[in-house]
């Protein structure tokens, strides 16, 4: 130490009990396990709200709604649908990766890219095989 300057702090203060400036007594230290520190810091820290992306749901309700658009719209509504819904799913499930866990969703999103793809290839295949855009719509019963 140069000059004159106080030593702080418990080791080498020469058996002092208490702040060398105020005079209070030093805190009694207390052992804790990790798990005490981990339930400590959880209080202390604010709880995360989590929400679900809607881009998500509308990927799940588009790749449904794309399934089922082969009664109204044939062919070329399923696929067009199915299409809306894949590209939905990959956006919302880019946007809840990046999300760092604030957003939920995920499986959501995977399930209209999968349902949204099924359209796309059932659309397609409906409309090959009635050799119309419109393909077994309910329109051309």
């Amino acid at each position: 130490m140069r000059g004159n300057a106080p030593t702080v702090g418990h080791g080498g203060d020469g058996g002092r009990t208490g702040c060398l400036f105020c005079g209070q007594p030093w805190p009694e230290a207390k052992e804790r396990t990790v798990e005490e520190n981990s339930e400590r810091v959880q209080d202390e820290l604010p709880a995360r709200k989590t929400t679900t992306n809607k881009l998500a749901i509308a990927s799940l309700v588009l790749g449904v709604l794309g399934l089922l658009a082969w009664l109204v719209a044939g062919g070329i509504g399923t696929a067009l649908i199915g299409l809306a819904a894949a590209i939905t799913g990959v956006t919302a499930s880019n946007q809840v990766t990046r999300s760092s866990s604030e957003q939920t969703g995920q499986k959501l999103a995977v399930a209209g890219l999968v349902l949204g793809l099924v359209g796309v290839i059932a659309g397609i295949l409906l409309m090959i095989i009635s050799g119309t855009p419109l393909g077994f719509s309910i329109f051309l019963w």
